[in-house]
């Protein structure tokens, strides 16, 4: 597993829009030294997190709250994944609110999925391919799609990788 890891210097600031550090992440137990700030997969122009500053994805990173329905029969749960992306490699990593109430729901399965894709250079090219699969796979968050994508750092969280041999972009 190599992962080229974006972050900031803070956890839980939704308008910071600095991320300074980048390591490159071989062994999915480096990942808490990351992981506890704001992260992004994206590389923008000058560190600086705006979807005018987007330089370059190699990573598509998609949200899975649940919120469709509260039977939780009908919840994508973390094992499903390599089900439905049969053969593609990706990271799965629980959200902050994975399974704690929020906004007066029910407990629930919440997590992030980090695909690789082919590399895309353009915002709108971002913003498009992530609509394309979203459209697909109508479980994915549809207001998490953005060119400007980061997710909140997390104290404790868990993580799955789930082999394979294709990227995103070849599996779609």
């Amino acid at each position: 597993m190599e992962l080229k890891f974006i972050y900031a210097n803070c956890t839980g600031k939704k308008k910071n829009c600095l991320y300074p550090n980048t390591a490159i992440v071989n062994d999915i137990n480096e990942l808490p030294k990351y992981m506890k700030y704001d992260y992004t997969f994206i590389e923008f122009k000058n560190n600086y997190r705006d979807k005018d500053n987007f330089i370059r994805s190699v990573y598509a990173t998609f949200d899975v709250d649940n919120t469709n329905t509260d039977d939780p029969n009908e919840w994508i749960q973390i094992a499903d994944i390599p089900k439905i992306f049969e053969d593609v490699w990706c990271l799965v990593v629980t959200s902050t609110n994975h399974m704690k109430i929020k906004e007066g729901r029910s407990p629930r399965p919440k997590f992030h999925i980090v695909f690789r894709i082919n590399e895309i250079t353009t915002a709108q090219g971002y913003k498009d391919f992530m609509k394309k699969v979203q459209k697909k796979y109508t479980f994915f968050d549809p207001q998490a799609l953005d060119a400007a994508r980061f997710m909140f750092g997390c104290p404790k969280f868990d993580t799955f990788v789930f082999d394979g041999k294709m990227n995103l972009t070849e599996f779609i």
